[in-house]
């Protein structure tokens, strides 16, 4: 599954794309859905997974 079929904002696809990420994570694929959707989310996922490229984006 890539980043395409999330429906991202084109601005930050883009963004995910030119720093190479092609994939999500497990923890990326569960906390986008509901970041869209606005929802308020706490999570934790072990070190190394990919969770600061969406915290900063």
């Amino acid at each position: 599954m890539s980043f395409y079929s999330l429906g991202l904002n084109s601005d930050i696809l883009r963004s995910v794309l030119e720093h190479n990420y092609s994939f999500h994570t497990p923890i990326q694929r569960q906390a986008i859905p509901l970041i869209l959707a606005k929802r308020d989310l706490m999570a934790s996922a072990q070190i190394g997974i990919g969770k600061r490229p969406f915290l900063l984006t």
